[in-house]
């Protein structure tokens, strides 16, 4: 004990001990709670401890508030077992160790998180964009008005010059660029192409 003065007193934690009234060890005052100024009658590994019967098998153990097993093997087989179709090859799988579980398989997890290879924007022709070019000297020159509505829909917002043919560059519907798109889907002017890609050939 070391002396305070004025009559207090306060214990050395570096060599004094006690003994855990549960496990009957002989500790040091660390291993112990501190409750209102006291060290609890118990140690930290044995504070909590009560005598329980496990659910699944009906062994007596000791526990604490919280467990109802005496061991994982009967925790596991206790709780229901949980299957889910891979979300890459669609097989039943399980049971899941995890609910967020998606694949069965590292080798499905890596395909199905693999992103897909962005589709290649077509190109415009030369007539097409020799049109287009034409349709925005006549509109800087004041000889075509672009209109504040679709002629389609009647809707306002971009306007764009939809071309009938592009040998005639100044012959345009006045068109937003949803009826623009559903009408060159309709009735394709070939104002588009895809764009070429390299590819290798081996050489025999």
């Amino acid at each position: 004990m070391l002396l305070a003065g004025a009559g207090q007193t306060i214990v050395d934690r570096t060599t004094a001990k006690k003994v855990c009234k549960h496990c009957c060890k002989e500790l040091p005052v660390s291993n112990f709670f501190k409750n209102n100024g006291h060290l609890t009658s118990r140690c930290k590994r044995c504070h909590g401890l009560a005598p329980k019967t496990c659910r699944t098998c009906g062994t007596d153990f000791e526990g604490r508030s919280h467990q109802y097993f005496c061991s994982a093997t009967c925790r596991k087989a206790q709780r229901p077992q949980t299957f889910k179709f891979c979300a890459h090859c669609h097989i039943l799988f399980g049971p899941l160790s995890h609910l967020s579980t998606k694949y069965c398989s590292m080798v499905c997890k890596c395909a199905g998180q693999r992103k897909a290879i962005p589709k290649q924007r077509q190109l415009p022709t030369s007539l097409a964009r020799t049109a287009q070019s034409a349709v925005a000297r006549a509109i800087r020159a004041e000889l075509l008005h672009r209109p504040g509505v679709c002629s389609e829909c009647g809707l306002d917002g971009r306007i764009e010059a939809a071309h009938r043919d592009y040998d005639k560059p100044l012959d345009v519907r006045w068109l937003c660029r949803s009826c623009h798109a559903k009408w060159d889907w309709a009735e394709p002017k070939g104002g588009t192409v895809k764009p070429l890609t390299q590819t290798r050939t081996d050489s025999m």
